[in-house]
């Protein structure tokens, strides 16, 4: 049986309809309450208006009842079938259950008309109905016929006697009941005998069979007046025109039947399209063609020989279409909506109710969807602007299903800033979403593909780094375009290798998956192993004390975002028609060359510094710093001068996302800087903890709880977030001939350089904000202090400082800019 889609609630403006995805694995049965207000309004409708055809065809064969030629047997034969159509979980069932009871009580509310106005049918018609039969469970020996004749028996022998028939009269038609029901029952039996056994010659006996099975319809139809007087009788309408009362047959998923589905159809052709009747059926079109292709295989399969293979197929195909057609036209087909094209086919907005709550609480399917798997992953899939991606369901089965399995899992502590986060409930959590990834990967994606992600998902999560050469690899036997020998990114590849960085970093990852997404075909598969990714990270960042061996090797031997850096910040044009991309700035050569790049900084200290506070006195230092938290690598020489101390760096690695990993590593990478810093020096000379910024991230740590500037954990937003950078960016060229170090020129780029510093920061600070707008505007209202990520990243110590120095770090990259090394090639520019 379908399963339950929730609760319909009314509401006073018809705009909205608000779900309760509180009973699944039940049949939902809507009042006609319900209907003007319920998601399928628009089904009930149109079911109503093809009962009223039938009725129509009804009345024009009892008016010429009398009459006999061609005209009268026209309109004997009446199409009584209406079918719900649909995929599986779509509400087939519960809406075809549904209409049959709102005809079952119609006549307790023909007098409200106006009030139901869309779902009228007609003055003065009557329905009853027998219980619905579920085809898909019948036995081998069962049909239709049958099971419709013990449903009648079962209702004729549950009346009671005390109704509007004197007791001779009761009586009378009660035998006139038995007997007819003996008779059909015999002509059926007869018919399936006949089915089943190919007797060598034709009889008397045969032909007089023959005649009592081809007359079973006649039977039927007899059959059905005289227990449409019984119920009259029964519920005291026996007053009422019989030929305005009508048997309802409800037979659901009739397509899931395969042995017999034909043949169930052949019999509703047969013997059930008679006068005073109406049939409902649900099926999934696709399923039931199949059913017919079956059939019509097997009565064929003689015959293949004499056809070609795919024109065998297009023969066996068009048989059945041409059945279908006839036994169920298009025009007695309501098609059912799937969840995604309610709101646009209904024009109303489509609201859940949170189980423990009310229709205040309510959000849109896709803000419901996003509110819990937020406070139970503490990840956020979705960008704003974007769909559901994993969470997207085809029908309101998998919609409760899935609902109500992430109701079962417990939620943890309130994602505030002063909430520690309960890691067993975490752990619970993520086994049922690595189980969720991978069972929906295994149901959406093709085999190819499929065996690809396995051949990721179930590597040891501690091999995780490798899953980029896994990707790589399969690119390169399959060809992939943007990752030929002459894309971008095998020339960077290229590069990188020369100079000994690793390929497999973070952001190589997020470019290949970006590339990948823009392709159809490859979209499930991406978006099943960015949630896989996200839950993999942030499962390690709240499991792991945040920083396992495997993350900092998925960021690379580096510690960088590689393509955040490359794509995501002004380019360099150089002489020679190459460019280079000031994000990373490379410099790795030996430092006994000639050529070896050196970037000079001073830094005073004096016993007055060695005082210094954490308002910022010894401000050179912390320059210093802020630079160190921008390099991956770097080595350098110092020379000691009075109070002065000269730092020469070399072998350096320039990341502008590099703060990122380094603001994880805060502690024992400032503390690397000072060691360097200090020794030789006097220690009377030395910097006090209180002139580092050292003291601004602790008190940043534990305010906000946090060891990211932002969730790099989430992929989705990574990814939307890395376009916003290249879009806001990455337009800038410099030209190299154009870097003058004396005069107005220098000024004029280091301005340019300092634009977009101050845009990059400003870039990842409002996709942060865009995010917490939205998860604030959807949070229940005990989550109104949830954790706020736009403002953790720009109270990020490092953030703070680029916005105080922005000048000086611009004027720091165009030094380096000026005598760079190429690490590009013009090709990745184009």
């Amino acid at each position: 049986m379908e399963k339950d889609y929730g609760e319909i609630a009314k509401v006073d403006n018809n705009q909205t309809v608000f779900i309760k995805l509180d009973a699944p694995y039940r049949i939902k049965y809507e009042n006609i309450e319900s209907f003007n207000d319920s998601i399928f309004s628009s089904v009930y409708a149109q079911a109503s208006y093809l009962v009223r055809e039938i009725i129509e065809k009804n009345e024009e064969y009892h008016n010429n009842k009398r009459k006999r030629g061609n005209s009268y047997r026209n309109q004997e034969q009446i199409y009584n079938v209406i079918s719900f159509v649909g995929g599986r979980g779509v509400g087939k069932t519960s809406c075809m259950l549904s209409f049959s009871e709102y005809l079952k009580d119609y006549y307790r509310i023909d007098d409200r008309k106006a009030e139901f106005l869309d779902y009228h049918i007609k003055d003065g018609v009557s329905f009853v109905g027998i219980d619905a039969i579920d085809a898909g469970l019948l036995e081998e020996k069962e049909d239709i016929v049958e099971v419709v004749l013990a449903r009648l028996l079962d209702e004729f022998q549950g009346m009671e006697d005390n109704n509007s028939y004197g007791d001779s009269e009761l009586e009378f038609k009660k035998r006139q009941f038995n007997e007819c029901l003996q008779k059909v029952y015999k002509s059926n039996q007869k018919r399936k005998q006949q089915d089943s056994v190919s007797d060598e010659y034709v009889s008397i006996d045969n032909l007089q069979e023959m005649a009592v099975s081809l007359n079973m319809r006649e039977r039927i139809k007899e059959l059905i007046e005289i227990y449409i007087e019984l119920i009259q009788g029964r519920y005291y309408m026996n007053s009422m025109d019989k030929s305005k009362s009508y048997v309802v047959i409800t037979i659901d998923d009739i397509d899931m039947n395969l042995s017999k589905g034909y043949q169930m159809l052949e019999q509703i052709r047969r013997y059930l399209m008679v006068p005073n009747v109406i049939i409902l059926l649900s099926y999934q079109y696709e399923q039931i063609q199949e059913v017919c292709n079956l059939y019509y295989y097997d009565g064929m399969k003689m015959l293949s020989n004499m056809y070609e293979q795919r024109k065998f197929k297009n023969k066996i195909k068009y048989l059945s279409s041409v059945y279908l057609a006839k036994v169920i036209p298009d025009g007695r087909r309501i098609v059912l909506p799937k969840v995604e094209d309610v709101e646009r086919l209904t024009g109303k907005d489509l609201k859940i109710i949170p189980v423990l709550g009310d229709k205040t609480d309510a959000h849109s399917v896709l803000d419901t969807i996003m509110r819990k798997t937020s406070r139970c992953f503490n990840i956020r899939f979705w960008y704003p602007g974007t769909r559901m991606g994993i969470w997207k369901t085809a029908n309101f089965r998998e919609l409760s299903n899935m609902y109500n399995e992430l109701h079962t899992l417990d939620e943890p502590k309130s994602e505030t800033m002063q909430a520690e986060p309960d890691n067993i409930c975490y752990m619970d959590n993520y086994e049922w979403l690595f189980d969720y990834i991978k069972h929906k990967a295994f149901l959406e994606l093709p085999d190819d593909l499929y065996e690809i992600f396995e051949e990721i998902v179930n590597d040891d999560h501690d091999e995780l780094y490798s899953s980029l050469e896994k990707i790589t690899d399969w690119m390169d036997k399959d060809n992939f375009e943007f990752y030929n020998e002459s894309s971008a990114i095998r020339m960077r590849e290229q590069e990188l290798d020369q100079i000994g960085t690793i390929k497999s970093d973070y952001g190589n990852l997020l470019y290949l998956l970006s590339e990948m997404e823009k392709r159809e075909r490859n979209r499930e598969f991406v978006r099943l192993l960015k949630a896989f990714y996200s839950a993999t990270i942030s499962n390690a960042f709240i499991l792991k004390d945040r920083k396992p061996r495997y993350l900092e090797e998925i960021l690379g031997e580096t510690q960088n975002l590689g393509y955040l850096d490359d794509l995501c910040f002004v380019e360099r044009k150089l002489s020679d028609n190459k460019t280079m991309f000031l994000g990373r700035i490379n410099y790795i050569s030996d430092v006994s060359k000639s050529d070896a790049m050196e970037h000079e900084i001073c830094v005073k200290v004096n016993r007055i510094s060695a005082k210094a506070n954490k308002n910022g006195e010894n401000a050179s230092y912390q320059k210093l710093e802020l630079l160190w938290m921008f390099l991956n690598q770097a080595e350098f020489r110092k020379n000691i001068e009075n109070e002065q101390v000269k730092i020469i760096l070399t072998k350096f690695e320039f990341g502008i996302s590099a703060f990122i990993w380094n603001t994880m590593n805060y502690q024992s990478h400032l503390e690397k800087l000072r060691n360097k810093f200090e020794e030789g020096l006097d220690k009377k000379l030395n910097i006090s903890k209180t002139s580092s910024i050292q003291v601004e991230f602790e008190e940043w740590e534990e305010k906000y709880r946090q060891i990211c500037p932002f969730p790099i954990w989430n992929v989705d937003m990574l990814v939307n977030m890395t376009e916003e950078l290249e879009r806001n960016c990455g337009s800038t060229i410099l030209n190299i001939d154009s870097l003058n170090p004396n005069g107005e020129s220098k000024e004029k780029t280091c301005k340019t350089i300092q634009t977009a510093i101050e845009e990059y920061m400003g870039t990842i600070s409002r996709a942060l904000k865009q995010q917490d707008d939205y998860y604030k505007d959807i949070a229940r209202e005990e989550d109104k202090e949830q954790l706020r990520f736009s403002e953790v990243f720009d109270e990020c110590p490092v953030v703070k400082r680029v916005k105080d120095y922005s000048k000086e770090l611009a004027e720091c990259l165009y030094d380096w800019a000026k005598t760079g090394s190429v690490t590009t090639d013009s090709d990745e520019q184009e």
